[in-house]
Formats: structure tokens, C-alpha cells, sequence
């Protein structure tokens, strides 16, 4: 902190009216405020532990990557090594630097960080595909006007349209919405700044509260999740390319010690079976206008169940939009089964409203009659023309057969 000699002596050389200047001490009462907000959060969401230990153990997996790569100057390919472990570290640190920033509430920063790790992650990829792209990368500092080749080979969009050739018929939807999510993150739109400038406390007002010196913790599971996704991603994608015989990359190539590439590949496993499991035992909810018991015998409980048609049903309707809301800018998959125009206020018109907001989000509409979707979510919404009945007593049986209901 900036000390009183020092104060003062500044105090000196500025030019101002004397009694604009703050006495030093309400300097240190504000900068103590300051510091007290940031090291004493208060904590909305709390940390989902096994998010974290996944987030942490990505953040090992590559940086033991990055020590796996031998090199020397000798070495004929010794700017390759020293490209592929410096990309591995800086993901790595990327990683390290979203939990810190996200566990102390930072979120706008953390997600800015979390943008440029996932371009990263994406030109690893590249370069990992396309040899020329990687020959072009080591010479750019070279070049002059490097920023235009910069744009020309290594723009989002340019990183994205590489992995899709790679990929061909079999692009993952999960990839085209990050691409999306992220692509309009990174053009800085005023509703991304304002939102996780800003954190949402539960209260009775339920007003947005500014998120100064990272006074709230509302945001980290979200964070940490959506980053998880492209780390799962870029995991799975590497170890698929450097064993693929038609790449130009391997671990020999790389000059890699054998036993942190082992260590890193068993952590690689383990992460594969970890992120997994988390997944099967991910969070959902069942919001129904069925008058029978269809849905009571179901292994997720009844608080996750919500009948809207039931006199009484205001506390488990008030869960449901609290869990709803925690799945802003989330992973969600929606699948609406059989409803018509009767209540479309409370299911047709809220789904569809959020799927156009939450750019990660899936809808999936199954009706023998009204199954039409309009147009602006048309990417991320598919309607089937099924009959509903049937498809619910074939469910059933699958269900019961995995014992997920009684």
C-alpha cells in the first residue's frame, strides 16, 4: 500500500486545490474496504468439488504435457517441441489462472481468460492437423505484416473450419456451440460485459448487485463447467490426431519422456471416467401437466418434479425457475413431449425463449401435431412429428429396465 512519506510527497507535485485532497487515512480506510470485499467473498453458489478436482486435474494433465516434451537446440525440430510445450503450459496456466479468478468472484475476467484459452485449445488442434499451419505459426514473428496472416490462417472461425474438415461428417454439436458461444463472447457484446460484470444475490428484491472487487461468488460451478467442456474436448481430440497415422504429429516426433507421457496419459483416463461420471449425475428437472403419477416412482426425486396443474405447487414452481435460472450459459438440454397451444406460457413460449437466449442450450419438441419451431432458434432446435403415447410407453420400459424408476 502506498505509504504516507510517499503520499505526501506526491501530495506536493500535484496541482490542485488543497482541500480536494483526501486525507491519508481515508485512503487506507477505502483501500481496507477494498481488500476486505475481495479476500471475504460472500458465497452464492458454492463450489462444486468434483468440478473443481476435474478443472485441477486438466490444469495437471497439461502441464505435464508441456514437461513430457524433451528438447535441446540440436534438435532439428527444436522450435516444434518448444511449440507444442509452450502451448501445453499456457493452457495449463490459462487453466490455473479461471479457478483463481472464478473462485474469487471475478467472473467477467475469468470468462475472458476462459475465451482465450479456448482459441488456444483450438490452434493446438490446428496446428496438430495441418502441418502447413504449423510451419506458417513458427515462422510468423519472422514475417512482416504478421498480423494479416495471423487473420488469414488462424482467426476463430478459420481454427473452427480446420477441426470440421478433420472431423467430416462426424462434427460434434458440443463443438458448434462453443464455437458460437464463445465467437460472440470474444466480440465483446455490452450484455456479456454486463452480466458477469454483475452478480444476482438471493433476495427478496432479486436485483442485479455490481460484482466490485469480486464481492459475490455466483458464477464459479458455470465457469469452471463450460471451461471443463473444450478442456474434455481438446483432450480427447489430441490423443485421437497423434495417433492417427495420417497426421503429420506423434509422441516420437515430439521427443516426449516416456514416463511423464505415461503419467499424462494415465491422468488422461482418469479425467475420461471422472468428467464422465459427473455427467451421468448431472442435474434435471421435470416441469409436467400430467393429472397421473407418472413421474413419482422416478430415482430423482420428487423435488424435482414440478406439476403445474397441482393447487399448492408455488414452492416446488419456485425451485424449478431457481434451478432454471443456474443454467444460464450452461450446457441444457430441453425436450418437450406432447404439449399443444393450451399453456404455451408456461412451456411452448419459456423453452423457446430459452433456447434463443442461452446460446449452448438443445431443444428437442416430439408432437403428432404441433411440432413446428420458429425460425430464430432453428440451429439449436429440432421438432419431431412422433406420437407421444407411444413414445412414452416404449421410455418406460427403457427405464425400467435401467432401473432408473420402480
Amino acid at each position: 500500500m502506498l505509504s504516507k512519506e510517499k503520499y505526501e510527497r506526491l501530495n506536493k507535485k500535484i496541482i490542485i486545490d488543497k482541500s480536494l485532497i483526501p486525507d491519508y487515512e481515508e485512503i487506507i480506510q477505502y483501500y481496507n474496504e477494498m481488500n476486505d470485499i475481495s479476500k471475504n467473498t460472500v458465497k452464492i453458489q458454492e463450489n462444486d468439488e468434483n468440478l473443481l478436482n476435474i478443472a485441477e486435474l486438466y490444469c495437471m494433465y497439461f502441464g505435464i504435457m508441456s514437461l513430457s516434451i524433451t528438447s535441446n537446440k540440436e534438435d532439428s525440430n527444436f522450435k516444434e517441441k518448444l511449440l507444442y510445450s509452450s502451448i501445453f503450459s499456457t493452457i495449463a496456466n490459462s487453466t490455473i489462472s479461471v479457478i483463481y479468478l472464478a473462485q474469487k468472484g471475478l467472473d467477467y475476467q475469468a470468462n475472458v481468460i476462459s475465451r482465450q484459452l479456448f482459441e488456444m485449445c483450438m490452434l493446438l488442434l490446428n496446428i496438430s492437423i495441418d502441418e502447413e499451419k504449423q510451419d506458417i505459426l513458427m515462422k510468423t514473428e519472422m514475417i512482416e505484416e504478421n498480423m494479416k496472416i495471423w487473420r488469414k490462417y488462424f482467426s476463430p472461425k478459420e481454427l473452427n473450419n480446420t477441426i470440421e474438415k478433420y472431423e467430416g461428417k462426424g462434427l460434434t454439436g458440443w463443438r458448434k456451440r462453443q464455437y458460437s458461444s464463445y465467437s460472440n463472447y470474444s466480440h465483446n457484446e455490452f450484455l456479456s460485459f454486463f452480466c458477469f460484470s454483475f452478480a444476482c444475490p438471493k433476495n427478496d428484491e432479486d436485483n442485479l448487485t455490481s460484482n466490485l472487487w469480486g464481492g459475490y461468488v455466483s458464477r464459479v460451478n458455470t465457469i469452471l463447467e463450460n471451461m471443463i467442456n473444450f478442456l474434455w474436448y481438446t483432450s480427447k481430440a489430441f490423443m485421437k490426431i497423434i495417433v492417427d497415422k495420417n497426421t503429420h504429429i506423434s509422441k516420437e516426433i515430439l521427443g516426449t519422456d516416456q514416463k511423464l507421457w505415461n503419467f499424462s496419459g494415465y491422468i488422461f483416463l482418469l479425467l475420461d471416467k471422472y468428467y464422465s461420471e459427473y455427467l451421468e449425475k448431472k442435474d434435471c428437472f421435470i416441469i409436467t401437466s400430467r393429472t397421473d403419477n407418472l413421474f413419482s416412482n422416478l430415482s430423482i426425486g420428487e423435488k424435482r418434479v414440478c406439476n403445474v396443474l397441482l393447487e399448492g405447487n408455488e414452492k416446488q414452481w419456485e425451485l424449478y425457475n431457481k434451478w432454471l435460472s443456474a443454467t444460464l450459459n450452461k450446457k441444457l438440454l430441453i425436450i418437450e413431449i406432447g404439449e399443444d397451444f393450451s399453456r404455451p406460457h408456461i412451456f411452448r413460449w419459456p423453452f423457446e425463449k430459452i433456447v434463443f437466449i442461452n446460446k449452448l442450450s438443445t431443444l428437442y419438441r416430439l408432437n403428432e401435431k404441433f411440432y413446428q419451431l420458429p425460425e430464430n432458434i432453428g440451429d439449436r432446435a429440432y421438432g419431431y412429428k412422433i406420437d407421444v403415447n407411444n413414445f412414452i410407453e416404449e421410455l418406460m420400459k427403457i427405464l425400467k429396465e435401467r432401473n432408473v424408476i420402480c
